[in-house]
């Protein structure tokens, strides 16, 4: 989230570094008739709700989440559709992925570790949310163990795709099998049960689809040992009972899951009192967990409900 002393700086002259020498490219795919496509139309549409909302709520705070959020990434989007991108450039795009993913990763390991020391099992960790959650691992990572692992669950995917499809140096899946490493690592410390099911997920889906031989047995290879990495046996004094519940969503005990459809209630709520929005990214204001816990109420919250 855009804050005067965060990433926002930041954020704003890498985009202009990209946009400036593309200015031309962007205006002329948003204004050719034959560059005009749905996700480009549907972008376009989001952009103006936003602007609608941003100017019903007019803050400094909302002009720049308007800026950051919306008007960047839609020049971005038409600026990019008009450069031809090769094989290698999908190759230094991953590659470059990676790298930053090991290093922001590999931070918030070094961090856990620190915290708490290496745990007994893996399983351990599952007892640890509660703390993980208010220690210095969220503000190593992205604020906090939700968004974490929303991330690893949109880059996982396309790190195993890139190993299975890419002509790759070996340097090169080195460096993305380090990131994939790195990112199972911390998906067990969010102890997001949507993450670890999606890697299992994303695993079989690219031996299904995209794995040759080689791969394949690669990859069956990994899954097998993450099974047996994980299934290593409960620390000392430990029951197990809580992480069952914890993991077949027991509603009693399972606050997480009852947090979450508190959240989506006040969605609900918000988009009625405030049917133009409250302003781009700033449900986050209104709502006592931070936002409502589905994407639908969440933008109907920050730019309306038309969205």
């Amino acid at each position: 989230r855009p804050s005067p002393a965060g990433g926002a700086p930041v954020c704003a002259l890498a985009a202009a570094a990209v946009l400036i020498p593309h200015l031309g490219s962007a205006a002329s795919g948003f204004g050719a008739r034959r560059s005009v496509d749905a996700l480009g139309l549907l972008l376009a549409a989001l952009t103006l709700i936003a602007a609608v909302s941003a100017a019903v709520n007019p803050t400094e705070l909302t002009a720049i989440n308007l800026v950051l959020g919306y008007a960047i990434p839609l020049a971005l989007y038409f600026a990019a559709r008009q450069d031809r991108l090769t094989v290698a450039g999908v190759c230094w795009i991953v590659v470059a992925l990676a790298a930053g993913l090991i290093v922001r990763f590999g931070i918030g390991l070094t961090v856990f570790v620190q915290v708490f020391g290496v745990p007994e099992t893996p399983i351990a960790v599952f007892f640890m949310r509660d703390e993980v959650q208010s220690s210095d691992y969220v503000k190593a990572t992205f604020g906090n163990t939700g968004n974490t692992a929303s991330l690893i669950a949109v880059t996982l995917p396309v790190l195993l795709a890139s190993l299975a499809l890419l002509k790759l140096s070996a340097a090169a899946r080195l460096l993305i099998a380090m990131a994939v490493a790195l990112l199972l690592l911390n998906a067990v410390i969010t102890g997001s049960r949507g993450v670890l099911a999606f890697s299992v997920l994303a695993f079989l889906a690219v031996l299904a689809f995209f794995a040759n031989r080689r791969t394949t047995l690669a990859y069956f290879a990994a899954l097998l040992g993450i099974a047996a990495w994980l299934n290593v046996g409960v620390p000392t004094g430990l029951e197990l009972d809580p992480l069952i519940d914890y993991f077949t969503f027991a509603g009693e005990t399972d606050s997480s899951a009852i947090e979450r459809a508190d959240s989506i209630a006040i969605g609900l709520e918000t988009i009625r009192n405030h049917p133009l929005g409250v302003g781009p990214n700033r449900s986050v204001e209104v709502n006592e967990f931070s936002v409502p816990h589905q994407f639908a109420l969440n933008q109907g919250s920050d730019i309306g409900f038309i969205a």
